[in-house]
């Protein structure tokens, strides 16, 4: 269930309630780290990529809806699975092709340690294999790192509590 709230004269959708349960304030607010005020909801979301520019880019897309931020980062899956619940994210954006773990390996240790985050998998080349093996390991959605707008259609599916897989709707 989606719900609307007013935040400054701006509405925008909050997503199910773990995620209206979890921090709020506005983004600056967050920086700075001061007491947060319950009436905003800020989306913590973690980033995995072994390359730091395309982390880079990614938190700039991200952070450009002022109520997402970006709190963490790993530069491969066994960093994510480490340091991930450290930053109560609640979403995870996370490469597919990364050295020591890759996507698929931590996508199925993080689902279990935190199944109540949703994981979007990205990658240079999605495949409809790739998007069975996706669903197989628990991750809620799948997208092309060149499609910046379905990156960001994607987030907020997720956010809403639904998945995104492009290719099985386009096959069905």
């Amino acid at each position: 269930m989606v719900h609307i709230r007013k935040v400054h004269s701006v509405f925008f959708q909050v997503a199910p309630v773990w995620l209206r349960n979890r921090a709020a304030g506005t983004v600056e607010e967050y920086r700075r780290g001061s007491r947060l005020p319950k009436e905003v909801c800020v989306v913590r979301i973690f980033v995995v990529d072994d390359n730091p520019m395309i982390r880079s880019q990614i938190r700039s897309l991200l952070e450009r809806r002022e109520e997402w931020v970006v709190v963490g980062e790993a530069s491969n899956g066994l960093d994510a699975v480490e340091t991930c619940g450290e930053h109560t994210p609640n979403l995870t954006v996370m490469d597919l092709q990364m050295p020591e773990m890759n996507g698929l390996q931590a996508a199925r240790v993080l689902v279990k340690q935190q199944p109540d985050v949703p994981i979007l998998m990205i990658t240079v080349d999605p495949s409809r294999q790739l998007e069975e093996e996706a669903k197989k390991a628990g991750i809620k959605g799948l997208c092309a790192k060149s499609q910046i707008r379905s990156l960001m259609n994607a987030v907020e599916r997720l956010l809403q509590g639904k998945t995104y897989f492009p290719l099985a709707r386009a096959t069905a």
